[in-house]
């Protein structure tokens, strides 16, 4: 917005390398992490299958033998989940996703935080230099209006007291 490179470079190195708003981005994973948990469930919690199968001889009779007689085999799949007749899992996936889009709230509001403190610090930064400036030239103006006075004082064309006011102005100026 204020078209200053370096309040860019500044901004983009905060938000890269602050610790705090990479905890906060890591927080929006955590919290999808536990929503999905939560999410999950309403999936069924056991399922099992078995299967087994075998293959036998018959020693009672050695007469001819089918294959019918010596196979078998069985198979069984179950499946089981708590059904949520309360809402008990319902109310645990709004809970999570509320804290969800909350993680993901605080972790844009630090950014604008983050981002408006930067700025902040920079413009003060910038005021004071400015200060400085003025100041610095401020103080040249005092000492030549000093060094005018003085010499218009040697001279016989102007009084003390206007030399010892500008002497007092010169050096409140720069003891600022």
């Amino acid at each position: 917005t204020f078209n200053d490179p370096t309040l860019n470079d500044l901004i983009a190195a905060g938000l890269r390398d602050n610790r705090n708003l990479k905890i906060a981005g890591l927080r929006v994973f955590e919290s999808r992490a536990i929503l999905t948990g939560a999410k999950a469930n309403l999936a069924p919690q056991q399922i099992q299958t078995t299967a087994s199968g075998g293959y036998g001889a018959n020693a009672v009779n050695d007469a001819k033998i089918s294959d019918s007689d010596f196979t078998f085999g069985d198979a069984d799949f179950s499946i089981g989940w708590e059904l949520d007749f309360w809402g008990r899992f319902a109310r645990a996936i709004e809970a999570n996703n509320a804290l969800y889009l909350q993680s993901i709230a605080d972790y844009e509001d630090f950014k604008i935080l983050l981002t408006s403190e930067i700025a902040r610090q920079y413009f003060t930064y910038r005021t004071l230099q400015q200060r400085i400036d003025i100041l610095d030239e401020n103080a040249k103006l005092q000492k030549r209006s000093l060094e005018i006075t003085t010499n218009r004082y040697k001279a016989g064309e102007d009084s003390e007291l206007n030399v010892q006011q500008a002497k007092a102005q010169y050096l409140a100026t720069i003891s600022s």
